[in-house]
């Protein structure tokens, strides 16, 4: 197979002489294609003055020659030789051996912020009184905007501030979970919390949907812990926000037969329950494309 080479020059006289140094023979034993004549631009703008040419060995030439190793294109006859570095043998490097360690119950195991060290835990505190009366007006006003405007009480209960809003509209605001009330409270807090106390927390109710919510979820942990101690399965609860998600691990975190932990993405996320060890073997059938085993009944 005929070896194609690219040279440029000045002029295709310059071009072809560096083709035929480069072969080592005379201009008869070569296939010349002219590719660019250069060109001279626009008012002397965007010039191109060098020239292009394709060389390769003729038939005959060829096969009386010796091999020619490709090399890249030639900027000229007077270009020296590039010469190949030798090829350096790279040595492989061992990553240190990683220690597996396990995690720590009701933590966001998924995401790396788990494995970051923990920070210091703070305290909640209550919302000092001389924020009470803005609190309360901030949030009347979005109360109105949506046409559902009530009365709002506030007070404290396990060092936070509670704002209860009762009236007619108490249903509609605790449906879908208690979706609307935790958009509420968020942005309640982003108006406010730059005025607040670094520890002040406060939470938006209706009609004790967070005591009953957080007692249902107690209950619900429960549950399915028991079901999975007696069947050896793995549960999972629906995506909570980290509130939720703490009094499910809070109410399993002394009982040393299963375990719980938070999975998923973003602010919503699944909890699972499920025995110590169960997790990983079947991490490792879905790995090694095992069937898994069906437990002796």
């Amino acid at each position: 197979m005929a070896v194609n080479l690219e040279f440029k020059g000045r002029d295709i006289d310059e071009a072809v002489k560096a083709a035929c140094k480069r072969f080592g023979v005379d201009r008869d034993a070569l296939d010349i294609d002219v590719l660019s004549t250069g060109t001279t631009g626009i008012f002397g703008l965007l010039r191109r003055p060098s020239v292009v040419v394709r060389a390769s060995l003729k038939a005959a030439a060829a096969a009386a020659a010796t091999d020619v190793a490709p090399e890249p294109e030639a900027t000229g006859p007077a270009a020296p030789k590039k010469r190949r570095a030798p090829a350096k043998t790279k040595a492989k490097s061992v990553p240190p051996p990683q220690q597996e360690v396990a995690p720590d119950r009701g933590q966001e195991e998924s995401s790396p912020e788990s494995r970051q060290p923990r920070r210091p835990k703070v305290e909640p505190s209550p919302v000092p009184p001389e924020y009470h009366e803005q609190l309360i007006t901030e949030l009347g006003k979005m109360l109105v905007l949506m046409d559902m405007e009530s009365q709002i009480l506030i007070g404290e209960e396990n060092g936070k501030t509670i704002l209860e809003i009762t009236g007619p509209h108490v249903e509609a605001l605790q449906d879908r979970d208690g979706q609307t009330l935790d958009g509420l409270q968020y942005l309640l807090r982003k108006m406010i919390s730059a005025q607040l106390p670094e520890r002040a927390m406060f939470v938006v109710d209706a009609g004790g949907f967070r005591i009953n919510r957080a007692a249902h979820l107690q209950d619900l942990a429960l549950a399915l812990a028991a079901e999975v101690r007696e069947k050896s399965v793995t549960r999972t609860i629906p995506p909570l926000n980290p509130t939720e998600r703490r009094i499910v691990h809070m109410a399993l975190q002394d009982d040393t037969t299963i375990r719980s932990r938070s999975v998923g993405s973003g602010l919503f996320k699944k909890i699972l329950i499920y025995k110590p060890g169960s997790q990983r073997r079947r991490s490792s059938r879905k790995k090694n494309n095992r069937p898994p085993r069906t437990p002796d009944k």
